[in-house]
Order: structure tokens, then sequence, then C-alpha cells
């Protein structure tokens, strides 16, 4: 009859969930544990308890420019963020930049200085919930 294992990658992650032959053990340095209720894919394994995944912290739909600023300095993005709106041709986006009191994550201001720093759209949802923690 087979068993339900989880398989766990050597720091702990919770790599695999299946039903296996009772004898089957995977190649090392991979760990084989029979599973509890609390084993999920992402999650963790030690000292004999499985932790669930955290998810992670929802991506704000706006922040305050003093948190959007402040999360910029400390990713050291902030004077790069301040040189190009100030090259930029698209004078909303330097208008935005100036005077915005808030800055919405889908706005094509965010948009458009992300394209010029490089930054993907995950970069930038880490740079909005890092902000949102932010309290002057």
């Amino acid at each position: 009859m087979p068993r339900r294992v989880a398989v766990v990658d050597p720091v702990g992650t919770v790599l695999l969930i299946q039903a296996v032959d009772p004898d089957w053990l995977p190649a090392s340095p991979l760990i084989v544990v029979d599973i509890g209720p609390d084993a999920e894919i992402a999650g963790s394994y030690a000292g004999g308890m499985f932790t669930p995944a955290v998810p992670p912290p929802p991506v704000p739909a706006s922040v305050t420019r003093f948190q959007a600023r402040a999360a910029l300095a400390m990713a050291g993005l902030l004077d790069g963020v301040e040189t190009a709106v100030a090259a930029s041709p698209n004078l909303l986006a330097r208008l935005a930049w100036a005077d915005a009191q808030s800055f919405e994550r889908q706005s094509p201001t965010i948009a458009s200085l992300a394209a010029i720093l490089g930054l993907s759209n995950e970069q930038i949802d880490e740079l909005f919930q890092t902000a949102a923690e932010i309290v002057a």
C-alpha cells in the first residue's frame, strides 16, 4: 500500500507531496517524511513539524509620496529615479513626481519609471509592499 510523503530539501522547504511505494527513497540530499495535516508545497519542515507557506503581503494599490521616496531610498534607487525623472521628456511624469501626494501602482508614470530604471513588475511590487509598511 502506498504511503503519502513530503520530499523536503536540506533547508526545510517542502518540494513535493505524493503517494509513493513504501520502500521508495529519493536521491540524497533530499529528506522524505510522512506527511502531516499542515504539509503543503513551499511550506517548511523543521523539528518534526510542518509549517504552511506564508503568502506574500498584498501589493497595495497606492502609497504616499513619502512612503514611495523612502522605499526607493532604502533600495538605493532614489537618486536614479530623481535623475531619470529630471531627464524624462514626459512632462506628466515630471509633474507627477514633483506634485503627486500618492503614487498608484498601476499608473502610467510608475510603468514608465520602471521601464527607464529596468525594474521588473515583481521589483515594483516589492517596492510598493515595502513602502506600505513605512510609517512617518
